[in-house]
C-alpha cells in the first residue's frame, strides 16, 4: 500500500472568473486517497492511516473498477435518504450516526496503470478521471465541474449546507503536500436569522440544482 501527500487549497475570500478555471462543490467530507494495484484496494486518510474495514462497500466499488492499478484524490462523504451530500462519514460514525449510503466522490486522477500524470494538465486528468469512472460502480463518483459565477455557486454552496465552492485553475499540475494559488477555496457566506438567544445559521437544502447532489444513476451498477 501506498500513499502520497495531498495538494492543498489556498483560502481566499474572493474567488477568480473566467474560462481558465475549473469550479467544484467543497463537500462537507473526509479527505482520502484511493488506491488499486493487482486487485486490492485501499482507501487511506491525510495521515496515512488506512480506512478501508470501515468502508468495504468502497473497497468493493474500488476493486470493481476497469483499470489493474490507479491512484486518486478524493473525499469520503455521506448521503441522505434523498441523495443529498448531508456530512463527514467519519464524524457521524463517531457520533453513532448512520447514513443512508457514503460515496467517494473524486476530483482527481494521478497514476493510472503504471502512467504518473500528475504533471499533465488537470484538465486533462479530470478527463481521464470521468472516462475511467463512466462505468464505476455505484460507490465511487467523479466531482462534478459547476457552471456559473463564483457569487452564483457560493450561493448554491450555501443553500446546500455546504462548506464552500473550489477553484483551480484548468492547466495546474498536482504538486504533492503543496498549497499553491491553482488551487483556491472559498467559504460560502453564512444567512443568519435572529434566534432566541443569538444567531443561528439557516440552510434550505431542498432548493439546490440537481448539479450538486449525488443521487444514484440508472445506468450505473452495484460492484
Amino acid at each position: 500500500m501506498t500513499s502520497l501527500d495531498v495538494m492543498c487549497c489556498r483560502q481566499v475570500t474572493e474567488l477568480p472568473a473566467g474560462p481558465d478555471w475549473i469550479y467544484e462543490m467543497k463537500w462537507q467530507g473526509f479527505r482520502v486517497t484511493a488506491l488499486k494495484s493487482d486487485g486490492d484496494a485501499w482507501l487511506v486518510s491525510r495521515n496515512h492511516l488506512s480506512l478501508g474495514s470501515e468502508f468495504p462497500e468502497i473497497i468493493n466499488s474500488l476493486q470493481a473498477l476497469p483499470c489493474d492499478q490507479v491512484l486518486m484524490d478524493g473525499l469520503l462523504v455521506a448521503l441522505d435518504e434523498e441523495g443529498r451530500v448531508c456530512g463527514c462519514p467519519i464524524e457521524m460514525s463517531g457520533k453513532g450516526q448512520r447514513p443512508a449510503a457514503v460515496r467517494l466522490v473524486v476530483f482527481d486522477l494521478l497514476e493510472l496503470d503504471g502512467c504518473y500524470i500528475q504533471g499533465l494538465p488537470l484538465h486533462v486528468r479530470k478527463q481521464r478521471m470521468v472516462a475511467l469512472l463512466a462505468t464505476a460502480p455505484v460507490g465511487v463518483v467523479p466531482a462534478g465541474d459547476l457552471t456559473g459565477t463564483p457569487q452564483e455557486l457560493l450561493a448554491q454552496a450555501r443553500i446546500a449546507g455546504q462548506p464552500g465552492i473550489v477553484a483551480k485553475h484548468r492547466d495546474s499540475t498536482y504538486e504533492e503536500g503543496r498549497r499553491t494559488m491553482d488551487w483556491l477555496k472559498c467559504l460560502a457566506p453564512v444567512e443568519a436569522v435572529q434566534g432566541g438567544g443569538g444567531f443561528i445559521n439557516v440552510v434550505r437544502a431542498g432548493q439546490v440544482p440537481g448539479v450538486i447532489h449525488l443521487r444514484e444513476e440508472s445506468g450505473r451498477r452495484a460492484a
